[in-house]
C-alpha cells in the first residue's frame, strides 16, 4: 500500500508523505511478502514467496443465478460494478444494445434504473453474479481484476486516478486477453454498445491454479 498511495499522497501535498512512510516501516518488519499475481513493486519486503490468485468460489451456477433473477440463457449480460459517479449522473435505458441487461451492484435504495437494468441486492454474492454474466464494466481492482480471470468474464474497465496498482493488473488482464478500455468520456455520456459488444470477442485464457489462499 505504500507504493499504491503514493501518488495519492503526491496529489494531496507532502504533510501527508508520513503516512506512506510509515507503512514502508511497517512492511520492513515482515518475514515474508506472499505475493499474488498482477503485483506492484514492493522493495520493502526482503523475502518473497509467489503464490497463485486468490478467488472466491461460486457457490451456485450459471443457470440458477439467471432463474433467480429472471433472466434467459440467452440473453447478453453485463454486471456493473462501478462506483464514484457525478452527482446527478444517471444510467439510461439507451445504453445497452438491444435485447441486454445490465445487473448493478451497490445501487442505492433511492437509486431509480431503467427497466433493463435490475438493482442487486446487498448481500449478493457477486462471483456467482459475475459468472453468470457474459462481461463486466467496472473499475480494476485486485477483485475484480482477480475474479474476472478466474471466471474468463471479459473486463470492460474505466481507469482510475491516482491507482498505481491499476497498470500491473492491467497488464495481467491484457496478457490473459480478458480486457478493453472504455474511455472515460464515453462511460460517463452513456456510449457503451460499442465497447460491450467487442468485449464478447475477446477470448479470455487465464488458466491458472486460484487457491493462493
Amino acid at each position: 500500500w505504500d507504493s499504491i498511495y503514493a501518488e495519492y499522497i503526491m496529489a494531496a501535498g507532502y504533510p501527508h508523505r508520513s503516512i506512506v512512510w510509515q507503512i514502508a516501516e511497517d512492511y520492513s518488519n515482515c518475514e515474508t511478502l506472499l505475493r499474488l499475481p498482477g503485483y506492484c513493486p514492493m522493495p520493502a519486503f526482503r523475502d518473497v514467496t509467489d503464490v497463485p490468485l486468490v478467488v472466491r468460489g461460486l457457490r451456485k451456477s450459471r443457470s440458477e443465478v439467471r432463474k433467480d433473477l429472471g433472466i434467459a440463457e440467452s440473453t447478453k449480460v453485463v454486471i456493473f460494478n462501478f462506483g464514484g459517479q457525478p452527482a446527478g449522473w444517471k444510467l439510461k435505458q439507451e445504453w445497452l444494445p438491444d435485447g441486454w441487461i445490465c445487473l448493478v451492484c451497490g445501487a442505492s435504495d433511492s437509486q431509480e434504473v431503467p427497466p433493463n437494468f435490475i438493482k442487486l441486492e446487498k448481500d449478493t454474492y457477486t462471483p456467482d453474479v459475475m459468472a453468470a454474466s457474459d462481461c463486466m464494466l467496472g473499475k480494476i481492482g485486485y477483485g475484480t481484476a482477480s475474479e474476472a480471470l478466474a471466471y474468463k468474464l471479459p473486463f470492460v474497465f474505466v481507469r482510475r486516478d491516482y491507482f498505481n496498482e491499476e497498470p500491473f493488473l492491467r497488464n495481467l488482464l491484457e496478457h490473459h486477453q480478458s480486457s478493453i478500455e472504455m474511455i472515460r468520456r464515453d462511460f460517463l455520456a452513456g456510449h457503451w454498445k460499442p465497447y460491450l459488444l467487442r468485449a464478447l470477442t475477446l477470448q479470455p485464457s487465464y488458466d491458472g491454479p486460484t487457491n493462493g489462499g
